[in-house]
């Protein structure tokens, strides 16, 4: 058995099922209301979490999506004693310390997770077809697109 076996063995349970809020943007599109929950686990937020962390430019492989597969562990193990699942949330366990630079960091994580896990159920779009892309080398703002919007299709 292979060691991101085990890691998932254990860290599925517990789940957290949040209620999604849509943005007043979109609140009126029923093209959103397809999802009207979403069930997270321990593994999810770590598997969606890592597309928002860049791969090395000397990385030698198949893909980005490979890179960063291999590294859920190691980033799930750093983690996940920050984050708390509830029954209907989550928990940045750093939120309310004196370190907002490492509370930050565990909040973009789940921000990441989520919106990128209500993304791909509700387009379809399986998780190893999202990438990260950055919008502006002076903003600190990602955008999260799928393989085939990289590819032009």
């Amino acid at each position: 058995m292979s060691g991101n076996s085990t890691i998932i063995k254990q860290t599925t349970i517990p789940k957290t099922k949040l209620i999604v809020e849509l943005h007043e943007s979109v609140r009126d599109n029923p093209f959103f209301h397809k999802i009207k929950k979403l069930n997270m686990s321990y593994m999810e937020i770590f598997s969606f979490g890592i597309i928002g962390l860049p791969v090395p430019d000397d990385f030698v492989g198949e893909n980005d999506f490979e890179y960063r597969e291999s590294k859920i562990p190691a980033f799930l193990e750093l983690n996940k004693d920050y984050i708390s699942l509830e029954s209907d949330r989550l928990i940045n366990k750093l939120a309310r310390r004196h370190d907002p630079e490492c509370a930050g960091r565990i909040s973009e994580l789940l921000g990441i997770a989520v919106t990128l896990k209500y993304f791909t159920k509700l387009l379809g779009v399986p998780r190893n077809n999202v990438g990260r892309i950055m919008t502006s080398s002076t903003v600190e703002k990602r955008r999260f697109q799928s393989s085939k919007e990289r590819e032009g299709i």
